[in-house]
């Protein structure tokens, strides 16, 4: 389990993806996006640290897989559970991407391509 988590986490930390034979990089819009953001005030990806009053480094779903490593990566591959985070971080993009509707054009309609 734990060698899969860290893939997972390599492709998470970077925004880029093999499926199908095919390398889907989410790497420039997700930076894009994620910029535009947090010049608005806002930190979608990443978690607040309360105690270190700071953003943390990683994004959130990278630190839910971290908390998995720790608790299961000695257990056997869990592909119900890599399904799950890997559509955690998805949700995650969708969240930022969905904040940025009102930058051009009709927001409604950006919803709906969303």
């Amino acid at each position: 389990m734990r060698d899969a988590l860290l893939r997972l986490r390599d492709s998470m930390r970077s925004h880029a993806w093999k499926a199908g034979g095919r390398q889907l990089n989410f790497g420039r819009i997700v930076k894009t996006f994620d910029r535009r953001t947090r010049d608005d005030g806002f930190h979608v990806l990443n978690d607040w640290d309360g105690k270190a009053d700071t953003v943390n480094e990683d994004i959130i779903p990278v630190d839910v897989l971290h908390y998995l490593i720790d608790t299961r990566g000695g257990d056997p591959v869990d592909r119900l559970a890599l399904a799950i985070l890997l559509d955690y971080y998805f949700f995650h993009l969708l969240a930022l991407l969905s904040l940025r509707i009102w930058d051009d054009g009709d927001a409604d309609a950006n919803l709906d391509r969303l």
